[in-house]
């Protein structure tokens, strides 16, 4: 068997087995920060939202009520934890790197959330919880690095559907759980959760020099859709939600 057949053998292998593209549809198995209730109870909502799972309680209404009639409210947005990622039998690396991105992504929610103008809501995000009325808390679940290397090789060898196959066994993948809850008394009024991959581009230039460049491709939708979700509206306004392909290489 010449080299590029067996290269095209491992290749559609590998995209079999993998649990690349997989991640981007499938929900992260469940960490135990948020509950996770069944699809049959009230409150569960998903159409319309960028979010695997979304509840929120049904029984909220009256006091969203008061929120609503005066179009604003004032957010903290905790540190991202890590607690629930498995790391022990990582590399350090790893760790670091998930510590790295815990950051970015709750700096770039709280960029996001101050400067979105267009929502329902205008939003003030403080820095102490007890200024807050309401807490935005996220835990990252799931951390992949994805394999620049073996990325590369894929696209220079001129194979048909290789490189696909090569970026679905070693994509990178981020998924998180999170809820909002009273700043005060730590009710939980709605919570979320979702897994995802970054965007697939013709030739993508993050995934070729860096492992954390596409994992900050997905922080970065993360923060424009939480931020769209949490000055919007559930009765009356469309959360943003970033699209899942692009052409352009950066």
């Amino acid at each position: 068997m010449s080299h590029r057949p067996k290269l095209a053998v491992i290749a559609l292998a590998a995209l079999a087995a993998s649990c690349g593209y997989g991640k981007a549809v499938l929900p992260a198995p469940p960490a135990g920060f948020v509950e996770r209730r069944p699809k049959d109870s009230a409150g569960i909502v998903t159409e319309g939202l960028p979010f695997q799972y979304v509840w929120y309680d049904p029984a909220y209404t009256d006091v969203q009520a008061q929120v609503r009639e005066r179009a604003t409210y004032r957010l903290f947005v905790a540190p991202i934890g890590t607690q629930y990622l498995d790391l022990e039998s990582e590399r350090e690396q790893l760790r670091e790197n998930a510590a790295e991105i815990a950051v970015d992504l709750h700096e770039r929610i709280a960029r996001e959330v101050t400067r979105r103008k267009d929502g329902s809501y205008r939003v003030d995000v403080v820095e102490d919880r007890a200024d807050a009325e309401y807490a935005l808390e996220i835990e990252l679940t799931e951390i992949g690095l994805g394999s620049p290397l073996l990325y590369t090789v894929a696209w220079i060898t001129p194979l048909p559907g290789v490189a696909t196959s090569y970026d679905a066994a070693h994509t990178s993948v981020l998924a998180i759980e999170g809820r909002i809850a009273e700043a005060g008394t730590g009710r939980v009024v709605s919570e979320f959760y979702d897994r995802r991959i970054p965007k697939v581009r013709v030739i993508d230039v993050n995934k070729m020099v860096s492992t954390m460049g596409p994992l900050r491709d997905i922080t970065g939708d993360w923060a424009t859709e939480i931020s769209s979700a949490v000055t919007s509206r559930r009765d009356r306004d469309e959360v943003e939600s970033e699209s899942s392909f692009t052409l352009l290489p950066w």
